[in-house]
């Protein structure tokens, strides 16, 4: 192994360059590959939830955060749009 790293270290500076990507090239297909064949493995615990007359749909949960981010986001706008007029005065 030893003998392995000298010989690496003797080549040129684009050599050294393709051996490392190729080496990383490998281990992320090597990483790619476990994680693709676990996947059905994962999938396969996953249950739909039972869906309730009563519940709120996913659209409507969406829809109401974003209604509620925008309307936070709106009162955050006015309030420091005041306190810059009202610098603004005061500093004249």
């Amino acid at each position: 192994m030893f003998d392995y790293i000298e010989k690496l270290r003797a080549k040129k500076p684009h050599e050294k360059q393709m051996i490392a990507l190729g080496t990383a090239a490998v281990v992320t297909g090597v990483i790619a590959i476990a994680w693709i064949v676990t996947l059905p493995y994962r999938f396969s615990n996953i249950q739909a939830p039972a869906p309730d007359a009563d519940s709120v749909s996913e659209f409507q949960n969406v829809e109401s955060g974003f209604t509620e981010m925008w309307t936070r986001a709106s009162g955050s706008y006015q309030n420091i749009k005041s306190g810059i007029q009202a610098s603004w005065n005061q500093a004249k």
